[in-house]
C-alpha cells in the first residue's frame, strides 16, 4: 500500500515539474525570458508560489532545466551520429556534422519555434544557455574522434580538445547567424538562399582548414537543408 501511495506522489511531483517547465516554455517563446516573471508562470500554471519553489530555487534555475531538456533532444540524435564508427574519421565527422544541423534547423518538431525564440533581445540568456550547454554536452565526444582521425593521420591539429572546442563554437556561431538571416532577411527567397549557400561554402573551408584536411575533404553545404532552413524561419517578426 506504501508503495502505490509513493509511486502516485512520485508521479504527481512529476506531473506537476513538467507543467511548469512547459508553462514556462510557452511564456519564454511569446514574451521572452526577461519579461516572464514567477507570478505569471504560476496564474498560468494554476499553481501557487510556493509550489514553484518546491521545484526550483528560482527563475534561472527553471531556465536551466529547460535548457537541458531542449539540448537534450538534439544531443540524443547528434551522439547517435557521433558513436557510429562505420567508415573512417572524415566520414564519422560528416556525419556528426549533418546530424547537428539537421537537428538546429528543421529535424525536431518544435525547433524552428525554439530558435526563433532564442532570437528575441528579450531571451539573450536562453540563447546563451543553450549555445553554453550544446558545445560542453558534444565537445568531450567531437574530441575523440578527432582523436581517431589524428591516429588515422587524416587529421593534422595540435591539440583534438581545444580543436573541438574551436570547431562548436564557430559552428554554433554561423548556424545562429544564418538562422538571424532567414528569419530576418527582407531578401527574396532566392537571393536569400544564395547567400546562405555562400556563407557554408566559407564556414566548410574554414573547417577543413580548421581540422588540417584538404581542400573539399569534408564536401559541400547541403543546399537542401539550407532551402528548408528558409523556409521554417523566414518571415519572423524582427525582435524588439
Amino acid at each position: 500500500a506504501w508503495s502505490i501511495v509513493l509511486n502516485d506522489a512520485r508521479k504527481k511531483d512529476q506531473l506537476t515539474r513538467a507543467k511548469l517547465l512547459e508553462t514556462a516554455k510557452e511564456l519564454f517563446f511569446v514574451k521572452g525570458y526577461s519579461q516572464t516573471s514567477v507570478d505569471a508562470i504560476n496564474a498560468q500554471a494554476g499553481l501557487s508560489k510556493g509550489t514553484f519553489y518546491y521545484y526550483f530555487k528560482s527563475k534561472s534555475d527553471l531556465l536551466d532545466a529547460i535548457v537541458e531538456e531542449l539540448t537534450n533532444q538534439g544531443w540524443h540524435q547528434t551522439q547517435k551520429a557521433m558513436q557510429d564508427k562505420t567508415g573512417g574519421c572524415i566520414e564519422r565527422f560528416q556525419r556528426f556534422l549533418a546530424a547537428a544541423r539537421r537537428w538546429r534547423i528543421v529535424a525536431a518538431p518544435d525547433n524552428a519555434a525554439i530558435m526563433r525564440a532564442t532570437l528575441q533581445s528579450d531571451n539573450s540568456m536562453l540563447r546563451e544557455r543553450m549555445r553554453e550547454r550544446s558545445i560542453n554536452l558534444a565537445v568531450s565526444d567531437l574530441a575523440a574522434l578527432i582523436q581517431d582521425g589524428l591516429k588515422e593521420k587524416v587529421f593534422q591539429i595540435y591539440d583534438p580538445l581545444t580543436t573541438a572546442r574551436v570547431f562548436l563554437i564557430l559552428a554554433y556561431g554561423v548556424t545562429e547567424d544564418m538562422i538571424r538571416e532567414a528569419a530576418l532577411s527582407r531578401l527574396s527567397d532566392k537571393d536569400l538562399k544564395k547567400n546562405l549557400i555562400g556563407r557554408g561554402f566559407a564556414f566548410m573551408r574554414s573547417i577543413e582548414g580548421l581540422l588540417g584536411v584538404s581542400r573539399h575533404a569534408l564536401g559541400e553545404p547541403d543546399a537542401d537543408l539550407l532551402k528548408e532552413m528558409v523556409r521554417a524561419f523566414r518571415c519572423i517578426k524582427e525582435p524588439e
